[in-house]
């Protein structure tokens, strides 16, 4: 789970964060209202396509191309995309229901079936200046999992990250699953002089920070 920027230097929907400026508090209506699709192309903008905990593919880059904003406001009338609009602390969606740093957009299963309204710990929540994913998280290039990085965290810290994998649903096993294949391939290549890292870079579309860990590893 790699860090996301969304500061003012990635808005795109101005007239949304402007209005969330003063009306966040108001009531989570979800796609009634008139910002939201502004909200979820922006969320699709800065986390790359990908979903904001499992980095699994969204929709393609032309989706949330800068291109498509006009004065503000997303001009694509039925963009495609999977996912859905999550409030990452889900108690605050009935007191500041529109607030922009709540927002992710995430894989509609992890959303829906894994952590739904579970209490959430902000050592994991990617838009934070301070969060780390090299530094929070390692990985097992074995069993294709992420785990806590015990060199770097105490006791209390490995705990918390571990809770949040799960709450996440990063090593949710459909997602291990496609994360495995995918980097398995692209080992075997690498491994064979097939393909170098840069190459490989270059064609990833999820799985992003797992494929640097791995590099990290064998480099």
């Amino acid at each position: 789970m790699r860090e996301i920027d969304k500061s003012e230097a990635n808005i795109l929907s101005k007239k949304y964060y402007d209005w969330q400026k003063e009306n966040a508090s108001k009531t989570y209506d979800s796609s009634n209202n008139r910002f939201y699709k502004d909200v979820v192309l922006n969320l699709l903008f800065c986390q790359r396509g990908v979903c904001a905990y499992t980095e699994m593919h969204l929709c393609k880059e032309a989706t949330f191309d800068i291109k498509n904003w006009k004065e503000g406001k997303y001009t694509i009338s039925k963009p495609e995309y999977f996912g859905t609009l999550d409030h990452f602390d889900p108690n605050l969606k009935s007191t500041v229901g529109w607030l922009w740093d709540n927002f992710f957009m995430v894989h509609k299963d992890i959303n829906e079936r894994l952590k739904r309204r579970k209490q959430v710990d902000l050592i994991l929540k990617p838009d934070l200046p301070e969060y780390d994913a090299f530094k929070l998280l390692d990985y097992d290039i074995e069993k294709h999992l992420f785990i806590p990085n015990v060199t770097n965290l105490s006791e209390d810290e490995i705990d918390r990250v571990k809770t949040m994998i799960l709450t996440l649903g990063i090593n949710y096993e459909p997602v291990v699953d496609q994360r495995e294949k995918m980097l398995n391939r692209i080992l075997k290549k690498i491994k064979r002089n097939f393909e170098t890292w840069e190459e490989a870079e270059g064609e990833i579309y999820q799985f992003f920070t797992a494929f640097q860990f791995c590099k990290n590893q064998f480099i």
